[in-house]
């Protein structure tokens, strides 16, 4: 790690303020419609940032892995879950076989400006929009459970930002204009990101049960609404897991994996 890498980690987190989109906000007021939801809301953030003095550590989940209860049904049980973005990372389905993966892309002040709750824009621009998904605190051990079933990936630490609960109100007025405005805070956490050996020349859309999971898990954990419709939209054209083409094995480095059916049961 870098000296700036390592610097960032040990700042305390810094708090930013975007704007969302209407249909999230209309989402998000509904979700905070009962004081005790708030308060879930607000413990549940409160463990994500919590000091790691028990031996866990952040893990960003943007594929199949985005609902915790997904994560428990495979032995992993976060003990706090938070929606959150990746500002450098754009999700693209290049690896090997068609699962998910994170590019890393530059992020410029206009775009740290604007309103970047927005995937809308991507589809009359052509811009690929900044990656969402969910930090899950899992324990070490854990993180090596799930090690286990990335094949072909590695584990990267890269910059996030989670969401932040709006602060608790004494009643329900403006509830929709204090959801309409999400604050994020920046943290560490660690990703699963394709090797060179099992990067596909080119992106393919998901097969089609992989994609329907990364669907409705983003729908599930609450996801902004211009988000989900993005991914509808790359995970459409699919194919089922075994009408796969070649150019689900296209690597572009011809890699070791080439050839060979590493995921019989995904």
């Amino acid at each position: 790690m870098s000296a700036a890498a390592a610097a960032r980690c040990l700042a305390p987190p810094r708090v930013l303020a975007h704007r969302v989109s209407r249909h999230a906000a209309a989402a998000a007021s509904s979700s905070s419609s009962s004081s005790s939801s708030s308060r879930e809301r607000r413990e549940r953030f409160d463990g994500v940032l919590a000091e790691p003095r028990d031996g866990t550590l952040l893990m960003f989940s943007y594929g199949a892995n985005l609902a915790a209860s997904t994560l428990r049904a495979r032995g992993v049980s976060p003990s706090a879950s938070a929606i959150a973005r990746a500002p450098r990372h754009a999700l693209v389905f290049r690896h090997r076989g068609g699962y998910a993966s994170l590019d890393e892309v530059g992020v410029d002040e206009e775009e740290e400006d604007e309103d970047t709750m927005s995937s809308s824009s991507s589809s009359s621009t052509g811009r690929v929009p900044r990656a969402f998904g969910v930090v899950h605190r899992i324990s070490r051990s854990e993180l090596a459970l799930v090690r286990k079933w990335e094949i072909g990936y590695e584990m990267k630490s890269i910059d996030v930002l989670v969401r932040a609960p709006p602060p608790p109100r004494s009643d329900d007025a403006e509830e929709e204009e204090e959801a309409s405005s999400w604050t994020w805070v920046e943290a560490r956490a660690t990703a699963f990101l394709t090797k060179r050996s099992a990067r596909l020349r080119a992106p393919v859309p998901p097969f089609n049960e992989y994609g329907a999971k990364i669907v409705n898990g983003a729908v599930q954990v609450g996801l902004p609404d211009e988000y989900v419709e993005w991914l509808r939209g790359e995970t459409a054209g699919g194919v089922p897991y075994n009408k796969r083409g070649d150019e689900y094995f296209d690597l572009e480095r011809g890699g070791l994996f080439a050839g060979l059916n590493l995921y019989p049961n995904n």
